[in-house]
């Protein structure tokens, strides 16, 4: 419990600093580029994510589930990952052309061809990326990870105020900033980082099996659970392809301000997500329960608050970061993040069936919700626009929430009062926290002494 109170404690601080890195670059995109400029971010955005998605096997699960669960060595794993990763990076870039080629949108042949190049080693580093995240996920270095995402959030604000403001990039200068900054990331992991993590002596003896054999075994558990990934992108950006298509390439741009500012919110369950994920994977089914609930409460209710603040001064939020042009996200923006709390239960309790090897089971679930996200989005959108496509949003979150817990309850006993109820068992948790992070305060101020 203690260590996985730490590891929450670093990855919160990591989520803020990054919630409030990321919401400055998104005024800084914003106001340079307007409406159009931002639909055209917002669009290099979606493609970039087709081809993530596409050719994503989902390797970074699948190895906190085999370093946890299945108690692989990391010897073992690291050959199989790096092929597999290289495998899913080049799939990406043949996936990106194809969209950039073939693609209806007319909005898509219009993008420059030098950011959508740019966007491809964006691809590639994302890739790499993540590959690396989840072994330090898995290992439980949390404040490595933490380190690194501070290093790059914090250099990514100047860097998109001078590309964007001072050298007036437009759309290339972001992608080239897009690509620069985890580029950077990427090699402090792999050139300090990571050898001092591999240094560390492995518990369980090496297994002698072919890399094909660990590719195989890999691709099961990853290309599942990334099908569901997949449907579940269908649920998330489905609406802003259909904007894009049907409206304008700056209707797409005030929907993208609402909505990314409303997804900043999911940052908070992805703090718990994180660290809950590897530590589930490896508890038996009590315990992981322990975890889960707990995860739920604490941050359903966070949320509550959270977005409760964010819909009454919405219209304040939108006018002084944005400025009086994008007033029209108001509502969306509004509505988005009501359906982004609800939608945080099932982000959470999805962990339970990747936890034990079930991951088909959330394939199943974004499949129902994208599909439905879709139907409905093609008939609302042209009738209702922006502030319809976002009451589907909100439809879709809360059936993706409604099922997932169905599920929990049917397979693993889950009941809505243990996950939604506050407990007193919350507080305890909230109280450790807290002396922790004031234990580690008066450390660092006696070392500065």
């Amino acid at each position: 419990m203690q260590s996985f109170t730490v590891g929450v404690i670093w990855s919160f601080g990591n989520r803020l600093w990054g919630l409030f890195a990321g919401l400055l670059v998104s005024i800084i995109v914003t106001r340079a580029l307007g409406p159009a400029g931002r639909g055209q971010v917002a669009l290099l955005g979606l493609i970039s994510s087709v081809s993530l998605m596409l050719a994503y096997l989902n390797i970074p699960g699948a190895t906190i589930y085999h370093l946890n669960r299945k108690k692989w060595q990391l010897v073992r794993l690291l050959k199989p990952q790096l092929l597999l990763t290289t495998i899913a990076a080049c799939l990406g870039l043949v996936i990106l052309v194809l969209i950039y080629k073939f693609w209806p949108d007319e909005n898509v042949k219009q993008l420059p061809a030098l950011a959508v190049v740019l966007v491809a080693g964006i691809i590639i580093i994302t890739m790499y990326s993540n590959s690396i995240g989840s072994i330090l996920s898995a290992l439980r270095e949390f404040k490595v990870l933490s380190v690194i995402s501070l290093c790059t959030a914090t250099i990514a604000i100047p860097a998109y105020f001078i590309a964007l403001w001072y050298y007036n990039g437009g759309v290339v200068g972001w992608s080239l900033i897009g690509m620069a900054v985890p580029l950077l990331g990427l090699i402090i992991t792999y050139v300090i980082i990571l050898p001092k993590v591999f240094q560390k002596p492995q518990k369980s003896e090496l297994q002698k099996t072919s890399v094909l054999t660990d590719c195989t075994s890999l691709m099961t558990f990853g290309i599942i659970s990334q099908l569901g990934n997949i449907a579940w992108f269908l649920t998330l950006k489905a609406d802003q392809f259909i904007i894009s298509g049907i409206l304008t390439v700056e209707a797409l741009g005030f929907y993208a301000v609402a909505a990314g500012i409303a997804e900043h919110l999911r940052l908070i369950p992805m703090t718990f997500g994180q660290v809950l994920f590897p530590y589930a994977a490896e508890k038996e089914k009590k315990e992981r329960r322990f975890f889960i609930c707990a995860c739920i409460r604490m941050t359903f209710w966070t949320m509550i608050l959270l977005g409760t603040i964010l819909v009454v001064l919405g219209n304040q939020i939108i006018l002084i970061l944005f400025g009086s042009d994008f007033l029209p996200t108001v509502l969306p923006f509004q509505i988005l993040v009501a359906g982004i709390v609800i939608l945080s239960i099932g982000n959470l309790l999805g962990y339970e069936f990747n936890a034990i090897g079930r991951p088909k089971l959330i394939l199943y679930c974004n499949l129902i919700c994208g599909i439905f996200n879709i139907f409905l989005n093609l008939i609302i959108i042209p009738v209702f626009g922006l502030i319809g496509a976002a009451w589907v949003s909100f439809i879709t979150y809360t059936l993706n929430s409604a099922i997932i817990i169905f599920l929990a309850k049917r397979i693993s006993n889950y009941h809505l009062k243990d996950i939604l109820i506050p407990s007193h068992i919350d507080l305890q948790i909230l109280k450790e926290s807290y002396a922790k992070v004031m234990k580690s305060n008066l450390k660092l101020v006696k070392n500065a002494k």
